[in-house]
């Protein structure tokens, strides 16, 4: 059985990653809730957070990713840390 291999994302795998965002919504979100991402932004979003994602990968395919940012609090000195993660 193959291993789960974690490592940085890179520019190649933004069509794949763009793929999974899509199945994810098409998966959890029902037809009542017909939330699409355009892809023009899913690549601009995509694109955004490329150097802080690890991408989880299992038979040359990626199967999951994390990525996030960290923010400035609206109110005080405090950083907002912000993440997504689908699996």
């Amino acid at each position: 059985m193959p291993d789960l291999i974690i490592r940085k994302a890179e520019k190649k795998d933004i069509p794949e990653w763009i793929e999974l965002i899509k199945q994810f919504e098409k998966d959890q979100f029902n037809e009542y809730h017909k939330i699409i991402t355009d892809e023009n932004y899913a690549r601009q979003i995509v694109e955004t957070f490329l150097d802080t994602t690890l991408i989880a990968e299992k038979d040359n395919r990626i199967i999951g990713f994390i990525t996030g940012r960290i923010l400035n609090a609206p109110i005080s000195n405090e950083k907002i840390f912000q993440e997504y993660l689908w699996l």
